[in-house]
């Protein structure tokens, strides 16, 4: 009997609480929501949609087909002993830009940024926006991939991948 007590002061408790809380509450039906009238909305100017340019640059491995020249700096890199991961991949792989003029071969990281960068400026200026699909070769180095992707990180760049086993 004592336990009983003690819960049906409880209940008692709670019961006066939830009262209380149903007494002060702002209990209003509302029927009607202002809408906005339609003069106001033709009066503001439409905004104009951007426009999503997609920019390819495919990471390509150099073979002993391609015929691309070593710039200076690269000729004095020595594969062997080199240990910077991004100076290797300059010297063994180059992007290909396909773009709405020419494709473009870049090889150096400098030359690809400052690249990005204009062209980013560019769509920034003429009101549209840039995404860079990254297309890596399936046999190039991970790393000439890391390097796009930072250098569009960067830039604030979006980008999105296009990848086939086999390249493409």
């Amino acid at each position: 009997m004592r336990g009983s007590g003690l819960v049906v002061r409880l209940i008692d408790i709670v019961l006066i609480l939830l009262m209380g809380f149903l007494l002060i509450s702002d209990i209003v039906h509302k029927d009607q929501i202002k809408l906005p009238r339609q003069a106001v909305a033709q009066n503001k100017p439409q905004k104009q949609k951007k426009k999503i340019i997609p920019l390819k640059i495919k990471v390509m491995p150099i073979t002993d087909e391609d015929k691309i020249e070593l710039s200076p700096e690269l000729k004095k890199i020595n594969p062997e002993k080199e240990k910077s991961l991004i100076k290797l991949s300059e010297l063994r792989c180059y992007y290909v830009v396909l773009d709405s003029v020419k494709p473009r071969k870049i090889q150096l990281l400098d030359k690809l940024e400052r690249y990005l960068d204009s062209t980013k400026t560019y769509y920034d200026a003429v009101g549209d926006s840039l995404i860079v699909v990254i297309n890596p070769d399936s046999n190039s180095m991970i790393q000439g991939t890391i390097n796009l992707i930072n250098i569009c990180r960067m830039y604030d760049i979006k980008r999105s991948f296009l990848y086939r086993e086999g390249g493409s």
